[in-house]
């Protein structure tokens, strides 16, 4: 995704900090919207770090901890690619 790209689908960058970021975010997860606007905007960060992961790991058995997994869509990928024992850390917010 070039920067120009970035400016136009991600309205984030345009927000003030705080309470307006966190409302945007909370906005975002409703149905799924931050997957579906990856997918959309043909975001390549899940495969390009599989992709890199495999060349120097090709043990599909290995024990995989995805921390700060966020949505997932690294394991998935992962998981396409014949990694099956992965545990995500997804980060409590107190």
């Amino acid at each position: 995704m070039s920067q120009k790209d970035i400016g136009n689908k991600i309205p984030i960058y345009k927000l003030k900090a705080g309470k307006e970021v966190e409302d945007y975010y909370d906005e975002w997860t409703i149905e799924n919207k931050y997957d579906k606007d990856m997918v959309d905007w043909k975001y390549s960060g899940p495969q390009e770090s599989v992709a890199l992961f495999k060349k120097h790991n090709s043990k599909k058995e290995i024990k995989i901890l995805d921390a700060g997994c966020g949505t997932g869509l690294v394991g998935v990928e992962l998981k396409k690619n014949g990694y099956l024992n992965l545990d995500a850390d997804v980060p409590v917010v107190i």
